[in-house]
């Protein structure tokens, strides 16, 4: 999928690049926003003394003014919290620009290709569901690029980042962490091909329904005259619910799998927890 879309990105370089840059210097931004609580720890309430280039920066951390210290740290959650919040939002907006320079794109090469198509391919293909996808469809791109692609790619910065932190850090909490990355693996593969398959039957439960409604539009003038109201909103009210459920068990899916990731998380560290604050 990646691949075929590739060539629809050349004329949304620029947006991606920028979009790229800004999201990256946020996720750098990120990393560092837990740093001024260290340093409320470590210089304002601790003994520890400040590095250089911090007292050249907050000069009442080297005083050991506490309020001054206070103050300083308050200062740097704010502005390290508003950077990142203004990268992420610039971020944001050039890549969905991108991802709209796409989708226009693609729908324009989807309607020239259907326009291209054999007269036998349009008879027995209902206008609906050639509408659907070249209208609702190729948004597929977008969310592709917004909702997988840069997430991914965000990710693995973050978690870069997170690990030689922390390798800094604790060791033996670092590689707890990452021995139970696996399980992320065990359940994407355990929910895909499921969510997948929900996925295409709610798409096309909803090219049935853009399929009928059409025919019922077009041919208004012959539903009014042989009184096929009620049978044309019994059909729309049928199929309606029949993209009602696949959709509600897509979301069920989704909300599964959210679920045992967090647990996931939370029994990957009790143990490491416990062990800790039996050794303090």
């Amino acid at each position: 999928m990646v691949r075929r879309l590739f060539s629809y990105w050349q004329t949304a370089k620029k947006e991606t690049l920028i979009g790229g840059l800004m999201l990256i210097l946020a996720t750098f931004v990120d990393l560092m926003q837990p740093w001024p609580v260290k340093w409320l720890v470590d210089y304002v309430f601790g003994n520890h003394n400040a590095p250089g280039w911090l007292t050249v920066l907050w000069p009442a951390l080297e005083t050991k003014n506490m309020a001054g210290g206070i103050a300083a740290v308050c200062v740097s959650i704010l502005a390290l919290a508003l950077i990142y919040r203004v990268g992420t939002t610039i971020g944001h907006f050039f890549l969905i620009r991108a991802g709209a320079h796409v989708v226009q794109q693609l729908r324009c090469h989807a309607c020239e290709h259907l326009h291209g198509l054999s007269l036998a391919y349009h008879d027995h293909k209902k206008v609906g569901d050639s509408l659907y996808r070249v209208a609702y469809d190729s948004h597929a791109a977008q969310t592709l690029l917004n909702g997988a692609i840069v997430p991914t790619v965000n990710g693995i910065f973050v978690l870069l980042g997170a690990t030689i932190i922390m390798l800094r850090i604790n060791l033996l909490l670092t590689l707890v962490t990452m021995a139970v990355t696996p399980l992320f693996w065990v359940i994407i593969r355990g929910f895909s091909h499921k969510l997948d398959a929900q996925s295409q039957r709610y798409h096309e439960s909803e090219s049935v329904l853009v399929s009928i409604i059409q025919e019922s539009l077009s041919s208004i003038r012959a539903v009014q005259a042989f009184t096929l109201e009620q049978w044309t909103e019994e059909r729309v009210r049928g199929q309606s619910k029949k993209s009602l459920d696949a959709n509600q068990q897509m979301t069920r899916t989704q909300m599964i799998i959210r679920r045992a990731r967090d647990w996931r998380c939370l029994w990957a560290q009790l143990p490491l927890s416990g062990w800790q604050a039996i050794r303090s």
